[in-house]
């Protein structure tokens, strides 16, 4: 064979060779890159779904923004008076001694007795949005075990109406998860929680 086409043969396999090495390191680096945005895209979106999660978790706990009735007559009523008196003086030691729960439970019923305070929350938007947790902690694993304490937390204060089956439907999806193996989702932490 002449040495020119040999040199010629060499010379392309070897420059065909490089070419390929080089669309291969960057199909590589572009393929992390990629997967690096996808992490980023689903860390932001999942905490967006928290955020969401958290305040569908206040609604469902009917702790809405409580709005002061506007009105002179709360003005005569913390003027003068015993309630401004007893009121004072039961604020005043929750400020300088330790905070006793039962006396500001009392103060929470009388403001909301006298309708000082208005809630914001309804009964319908506290269900729904109960729900809503409920269908989100079955929807995402990440979800699932606050959902679940939620529910059973909600449920002493107020009954859920279908709590028994999904109390068990969202032990079932715990129960899953942990059997679950989740070879390329270990950024998740339910699967540090699933390890331990």
């Amino acid at each position: 064979m002449d040495p020119k086409i040999t040199t010629a043969i060499v010379t392309g396999s070897a420059t065909i060779s490089a070419a390929v090495l080089v669309a291969i390191f960057q199909f590589i680096g572009k393929w992390r890159e990629e997967r690096r945005l996808a992490r980023i895209a689903a860390s932001e979106a999942d905490a967006r779904l928290a955020t969401s999660f958290v305040q569908l978790m206040s609604r469902a706990h009917a702790r809405g923004d409580p709005v002061v009735s506007d009105g002179s007559h709360l003005e005569v009523l913390f003027q003068t008076g015993i309630l401004a008196d007893q009121m004072r003086a039961l604020l005043a030691a929750q400020v300088s001694g330790p905070i006793d729960g039962a006396a500001m439970l009392r103060v929470d019923q009388v403001l909301d007795a006298v309708q000082i305070r208005v809630p914001t929350v309804g009964g319908a938007e506290q269900e729904a949005a109960m729900q809503a947790v409920i269908a989100l902690g079955l929807q995402h694993s990440f979800l699932t075990y606050a959902a679940l304490t939620r529910l059973r937390d909600r449920n002493k204060l107020k009954p859920v109406w279908n709590f028994i089956e999904v109390e068990k439907a969202l032990q079932a999806r715990l129960k899953f998860d942990a059997r679950k193996v989740r070879l390329s989702r270990q950024d998740r932490p339910s699967y540090w929680f699933a390890r331990g």
